[in-house]
């Protein structure tokens, strides 16, 4: 560190040579994953509420955002759609390269090929990715039909005119 004799900093050089110290994250990455993990509900656009993770209702709230005009959402989505095509392309193209090597050294792939054969055909959505969510049985809303008039006692009544035999009656002591 150079001075003049005014004590200034000669031409070319700088009282802070290292530069400006980097600002240290304050969060860690385990609590990135709790947060964008964490199910929250959230209204949807008819006015039903949904649970989804924050990743989900940041993501659809971006989604919404974006079709709304915010200029700025669109552009970010833009860039993510067209860096996931170049993914897409080259999960496809290693995918390619996979095959063609086991086929031109006719053998069955290894157990390392076979899982990177299994997750890329899952990225292509060529195999569905398996369904972790837990799924609640609705009741259906379809109307039911009615029910058969041999069910009801006085059904038979109600058919032939007649009334149907009694019960039989329990012993009394």
């Amino acid at each position: 560190m150079s001075r003049d004799a005014h004590g200034r900093f000669l031409k070319g050089t700088t009282g802070n040579p290292k530069g400006r110290p980097t600002k240290l994250s304050m969060i860690e990455s385990a609590d990135v994953g709790l947060f964008k993990n964490t199910m929250v509900e959230v209204d949807s656009v008819r006015g039903r509420k949904r649970i989804l993770t924050r990743e989900g209702a940041i993501q659809e709230r971006l989604y919404a955002s974006a079709m709304k005009g915010n200029v700025q959402a669109q552009v970010f989505l833009t860039r993510r759609f067209d860096a996931d095509t170049v993914a897409f392309a080259e999960a496809g193209a290693l995918l390619h390269k996979i095959y063609k090597t086991v086929r031109a050294e006719d053998r069955p792939p290894t157990d390392d090929e076979a899982a990177a054969i299994h997750m890329l055909r899952m990225r292509l959505n060529e195999i569905p990715k398996p369904d972790l969510k837990v799924k609640k049985q609705r009741p259906s809303r379809a109307k039911q039909p009615p029910t058969p008039a041999t069910d009801h006692p006085h059904s038979a009544e109600d058919r032939s005119g007649t009334a149907p035999p009694p019960k039989a009656a329990k012993p009394s002591k």
